[in-house]
């Protein structure tokens, strides 16, 4: 059976994104509320989400293999390179991330959209 190349399968992802946004904003919010603030964790993991939606987009629109593979670095590279101080900043990062991401999903979603 040969692999179909077919965009949809990635950009599926992007009819999902409000509601992924919602339920993962909605969690960081109560993260936050029950935890200390790590406000420079959460800056640099909701970039490091908004990079690997980039990343993952460029890979979807056909752009080349290489961008799939820095996609699914760019989690790696945030976990290493950010200063985790405790277990719920683990957390907080995790929740920071995923909010970049389905953020920057949603505003392909709705830039294409109007286009």
């Amino acid at each position: 059976m040969a692999v179909q190349r077919t965009p949809q399968v990635g950009l599926s992802l992007v009819n999902k994104a409000p509601a992924a946004l919602a339920v993962t904003f909605t969690s960081l919010v109560v993260a936050l509320l029950l935890s200390t603030l790590h406000v420079n964790v959460l800056a640099y993991a909701g970039l490091s989400g908004v990079l690997c939606g980039a990343l993952l987009l460029a890979y979807w629109l056909g752009k080349g293999g290489m961008f799939f593979v820095l996609g699914i670095l760019a989690p790696l590279v945030s976990v290493i390179a950010i200063d985790i101080p405790s277990f719920t900043s683990l957390f907080q990062l995790i929740l920071a991330f995923f909010s970049g991401f389905w953020l920057l999903l949603c505003v392909f979603k709705l830039v294409r959209s109007k286009a």
